[in-house]
């Protein structure tokens, strides 16, 4: 049996078993740990008899599917064994037990379920048991701060001064900094969600072992290689011609695997019809994303980014502005903003024409604007100045989508006598330093 198969039978037995749900009644013990493959969790609680010997178990995991199947089969292995011997379970006893050939990329699913063990059994032998799982729950509250997932999110809205300079005394603008997330992107939030949506699905999951591909789009590319690298996913990446080497070369030590268009007339959606076809001949080992068209992406922004612009502006906000790339952010924020304050209005930016390119930017197919109430249409030029002025007036070093919402937020902003403007700078610019416009400025 292949070990695909394996994953699968496994990961199949532990939805069918009621015992993989919920926790013992009255645990002499009981342990919970963050999964760090996919942000969920692998919980263990214990009972022991008399001649301290396991009497009852509850293994269970939530989260990418080896550590499913770990926790599923564990409840089974360990059960009736007595305390020495639990205690000296190692690493390759517990892949014998497992009785799978676990990939090296995915060990760390393994050893995840083996901590588990180990602290719940310390625990239980200095007397510890049930009054620890309080301490041991805020102190896994602490741990997770130094997940790389736990800092996706919660990125600083910004009130812009010098690049702002001129607009009606009553007109605020901010911005949502997105650079601050791991990879410098916004797209980290898109893509973390999608990869746990799929992760969780129960038809046609993304399981381990396989491949995420997809159509790189803006800086989307670096954060699937990022968080599939983090995650132990390979990361194969359909590019376009006008990809940057700048670019290729981050992706690729992030471990990437890089499909590069030649001809640089071939559309987004064209790319993704390759993508596809890719998928359609692999797809036990191939899991395709699908950007532009997977809710979840959209959704991630609907609970997160969204909610955070509504927690964190602390004046009516009465416009937003943002660029339309795969459409997930405007999409997601939109939803959330107008169901916070239907008068919000919200606007679209989109290259000048169909001859100028913004990097992240497009203009959006029939169908895409259903929660915008316009779209102000920015050139390159403009993109580049305004990307320019960010960093030499208020520190802010961003990309020329940053750059183009700012533009499109000031022309907006010069049309107000009142209101606050919420606008998002979706990545860092850094690797943009290569770019004429950059170049012929130093």
């Amino acid at each position: 049996m292949s070990t695909m198969k394996m994953y699968k039978e496994a990961v199949l037995d532990h939805y069918r078993n009621p015992r993989n749900y919920g926790e013992l009644p009255n645990p002499d013990v009981f342990v919970r740990e963050d999964n760090p493959l996919c942000g969920d969790e692998v919980a263990l609680s214990m009972s022991f008899d008399v001649d301290r010997q396991l009497d009852a178990v509850r293994f269970t995991g939530r989260g990418c599917a080896l550590a499913m199947a770990t926790a599923s089969m564990l409840t089974v292995k360990v059960q009736g064994k007595p305390m020495q011997e639990l205690r000296t379970i190692d690493e390759a006893q517990l892949l014998e037990m497992l009785g799978i050939e676990v990939l090296p990329m995915r060990l760390k699913c393994v050893r995840l379920s083996l901590d588990v063990l180990r602290r719940a059994l310390a625990m239980y032998e200095t007397g510890a048991g049930k009054p620890a799982a309080v301490a041991a729950h805020a102190a896994r509250a602490v741990r997770r701060e130094h997940s790389l997932f736990d800092h996706i999110g919660n990125t600083p809205l910004l009130r812009l001064n010098a690049a702002a300079w001129g607009l009606p005394p009553g007109v605020q603008l901010y911005a949502k900094h997105e650079a601050m997330n791991p990879g410098g992107t916004i797209k980290a939030r898109s893509v973390l969600g999608m990869i746990r949506n799929g992760i969780k699905a129960n038809q046609a999951p993304l399981l381990p072992g396989m491949t995420i591909m997809d159509v790189m789009s803006g800086s989307s590319g670096i954060a699937l290689a990022m968080i599939g690298a983090q995650m132990g996913f390979g990361v194969k990446l359909i590019c376009p011609a006008t990809i940057t080497e700048d670019a290729k070369r981050v992706l690729r030590a992030y471990g990437a695997q890089l499909h590069v268009l030649l001809d640089p007339k071939i559309t987004a959606a064209a790319a993704a019809g390759i993508a596809r076809e890719s998928y359609r001949k692999d797809p036990g080992r191939m899991y395709y994303l699908d950007m532009f068209h997977n809710p979840a992406a959209w959704n991630a922004h609907y609970a997160t980014t969204g909610a955070e612009i509504v927690a964190q502006c602390g004046e009516p906000i009465t416009h937003f502005v943002a660029g339309i790339g795969t459409g997930a952010t405007i999409t997601g924020v939109a939803r959330r903003l107008k169901e916070h304050d239907k008068a919000i209005q919200v606007f679209g930016v989109v290259p000048g024409s169909a001859t100028e390119h913004i990097d992240g930017l497009r203009h959006p197919s029939a169908g895409e604007a259903s929660f915008q109430d316009g779209t102000i249409e920015v050139s390159a030029k403009e993109s580049e100045d305004r990307a320019r002025q960010l960093a030499k007036q208020e520190g802010i070093l961003v990309g020329t989508s940053s750059g183009a919402a700012l533009a499109a937020s000031l022309r907006l902003a010069h049309k107000l006598q009142r209101g606050t403007i919420v606008t998002v700078f979706p990545d860092d610019g850094q690797r943009y330093l290569g770019d004429p416009h950059w170049v012929n400025d130093f």
